[in-house]
């Protein structure tokens, strides 16, 4: 089955950014989200490039009305660690580490209104774990697309 077939595309709620850069909500007026994104460098899209990005999907988030939280980008690192991804085994840094993330994040979106999953940069396997996850609580996941100004930005980063 495609991954994209798992993703719900029908939910009740259009998703317009606020334009006013001065725009502030009730906290209760917000809805919130998960945000998934790829984290895993491949040879298209570097570490450093998708963290870029994530910030960029959290950004657009909150302009369109939203309390989105990225666990992915927090919970995998371990300050003062030589790697940004510190594995469950290293014991010399002792973060999260991703396994532990994932199952953190498994907490995080049972509780979330909505999983907003980024696909413009493809799916990473954290990112299906997610999207399985979800289907599987019955969490409405969304599949979004950064508008194409900011997708430019994103294009034109460089490490």
């Amino acid at each position: 089955m495609n991954t994209l077939d798992t993703i719900t595309t029908a939910l009740p709620r259009e998703i317009t950014p606020h334009v006013n850069p001065n725009w502030k909500s009730k906290a209760n007026e917000l809805t919130f989200v998960l945000i998934e994104s790829p984290l895993s460098p491949s040879d298209k899209h570097p570490f450093f490039k998708n963290i870029y990005y994530a910030q960029m999907c959290m950004q657009y988030a909150l302009q369109c009305g939203t309390a989105p939280v990225t666990t992915h980008l927090e919970w995998t690192q371990c300050p003062g660690a030589k790697q940004i991804f510190v594995p469950d085994e290293d014991t010399e840094n002792q973060g999260i580490g991703r396994n532990n993330a994932l199952v953190a994040g498994d907490k995080i979106r049972s509780i979330v209104e909505e999983v907003w999953v980024f696909t413009d940069l493809g799916i990473s396997s954290g990112m299906q774990h997610g999207i399985d996850h979800a289907n599987k609580i019955e969490t409405p996941v969304r599949e979004m697309h950064l508008p194409q100004k900011l997708m430019e930005k994103v294009h034109a980063w460089k490490e």
